[in-house]
C-alpha cells in the first residue's frame, strides 16, 4: 500500500493510495488523478442528483402523471426512478414491436398507463427499483385487466348520465359528491380552471368544495356549477336525472354571502366582499365591534339584529339562531314589574298657612305700645 500525490482533473491537489503489482501502480495513479477529487465529485453527484430530479418532475408533469406521495426526499427519488421505468419499458415496448410482437407491446403498454396511474406513493418505485420490467409489468397483468373492465363499466356509466351543449368542447367534466364535499373531475383546462375556481372549489388531486351549512345545499351547488359548466361549452356528467335537469335550468337557489353566525356567546356578522355600506349598517347596531372580520354584536340586541338581517338580506346560521331563542327563553325568567311613580308632595309653607288659617297677628310681627 502506497499514496501518491498528484492534481485530479478538477484542479485540486490530492494523493490516491494505490495497491498491487508495482507494474500495474502507474496505470492506476493516472487514472485516479484523471477523475476528479473526492470533494469535487460528491459535490457533482449531488448536482446531478438535483438535475435529474427536476428534469423527471417536469417530464411527469408534461405528461399529467399524478403527483407522487411521501417524504420531500421520497419523492424525489421516486420521481426519477419512475422516469427511469417509463423510459426501460418503452424501450421494451419498442423491441417487441420490432420482434412482430404487437399483442405484447399493446398489453406492456396499457400495463405501463395502469401503473403510473394507480401507483401514485413514491415507496413503490423505490421498492422495485432493482426489479426487472417484465417482472413488474407481469405481476400487475391482472391488476391491470381487473380495473380494465371497471374502467369499462364505469365509462358505460358516464356516458349514460353525460349531457352536452351545442358544439361543445371534447372531454366530459364529472360531477360527483364525496360525503359532504362535491368533486369535479376533468382534465387540466384553464377557463375549466377559472370557473371552478370562481365558485370556490380547491385543488387537492382533483376540483373539491366542501359543502357547509352557509353554502347552501348540496344539490343547489351541483346544479349550479353544473350549470355554469354548461353554459361555458363543457359537457358534464351527473349520475342523478334530477340533478342533470336542475342544472340545465338553472334551477338552484343562488349561495348566500351574507350569514350571521354565532360566535363566544355573540353574534358575529359577516359578508363576503368589501361593502362600506354594509360596514355602516352593521356599525350603526348598538355595541356593535368589528374584530376578526366581521361585526360582533350582544344576543341581548336580537331585536335590533332580527331588522339588520331582513332589511339587507341576511340569514341565522342554526348556532345563531339558538342563541337568538336562547337569550328569549333567558328573558322569561326575569321577573316583570310595573314601576309606580312617585307620588307628588306639595312643599308646605308655614307662613302662608298661618296667614291664611285666622286673622290673628303673630306675636312676633306685633308693634309694641
Amino acid at each position: 500500500m502506497a499514496w501518491y500525490n498528484g492534481t485530479f482533473s478538477c484542479g485540486h491537489e490530492g494523493r490516491v493510495n494505490v495497491i498491487g503489482k508495482i507494474k500495474d501502480r502507474q496505470w492506476k495513479i493516472d487514472r485516479a488523478f484523471n477523475n476528479m477529487c473526492p470533494e469535487c465529485y460528491q459535490k457533482w453527484l449531488q448536482e446531478e442528483y438535483k438535475r435529474k430530479n427536476q428534469e423527471a418532475l417536469e417530464e411527469a408533469k408534461e405528461m399529467d402523471l399524478p403527483e407522487l406521495t411521501g417524504t420531500e426526499k421520497q419523492v424525489a427519488w421516486a420521481n426519477t426512478l419512475r422516469k427511469n421505468f417509463i423510459d426501460t419499458v418503452e424501450k421494451r415496448i419498442e423491441n417487441l414491436k420490432e420482434k412482430s410482437k404487437p399483442k405484447k407491446a399493446k398489453r406492456y403498454s396499457e400495463t405501463l398507463d395502469y401503473i403510473l396511474l394507480t401507483k401514485k406513493e413514491a415507496k413503490f418505485y423505490i421498492d422495485y427499483r432493482d426489479r426487472d420490467v417484465e417482472f413488474i409489468l407481469d405481476s400487475y397483468k391482472e391488476e391491470y385487466k381487473k380495473g380494465f373492465k371497471e374502467d369499462q363499466q364505469e365509462q358505460e356509466v358516464i356516458i349514460e348520465d353525460t349531457i352536452t351543449p351545442e358544439n361543445g368542447k371534447s372531454g366530459v367534466a364529472e360531477i360527483v359528491t364525496n360525503n359532504n364535499k362535491i368533486v369535479i373531475r376533468y382534465e387540466k383546462n384553464r377557463e375549466f380552471i377559472e370557473i371552478v375556481k370562481g365558485l370556490n372549489y380547491k385543488w387537492n388531486g382533483q376540483w373539491e368544495r366542501e359543502i357547509t351549512e352557509t353554502n347552501g345545499s348540496i344539490e343547489d351547488r351541483i346544479a349550479e356549477v353544473g350549470n355554469k359548466l354548461l353554459n361555458a361549452g363543457f359537457a358534464i356528467c351527473i349520475h342523478s336525472k334530477e340533478l342533470r335537469d336542475k342544472a340545465v335550468n338553472a334551477d338552484y337557489q343562488k349561495e348566500c354571502t351574507r350569514w350571521i353566525k354565532a360566535i363566544e356567546g355573540n353574534f358575529y356578522i359577516e359578508w363576503k366582499g368589501h361593502s362600506d355600506s354594509l360596514f355602516a349598517a352593521a356599525k350603526k347596531l348598538p355595541g356593535a365591534k368589528w374584530k376578526q372580520g366581521g361585526m360582533w354584536i350582544k344576543p341581548s340586541y336580537f331585536l335590533e339584529v332580527e331588522d339588520f338581517a331582513e332589511q339587507l338580506g341576511f340569514k341565522f346560521t342554526k348556532a345563531a339562531f339558538n342563541l337568538k331563542e336562547q337569550y328569549k327563553e333567558q328573558l322569561k325568567n326575569i321577573n316583570i314589574v310595573i314601576p309606580q311613580s312617585p307620588k307628588k308632595v306639595e312643599e308646605k309653607n308655614g307662613l302662608q298657612d298661618i296667614l291664611n288659617s285666622n286673622n290673628d297677628i303673630i306675636d312676633d310681627l306685633k308693634e309694641c305700645d
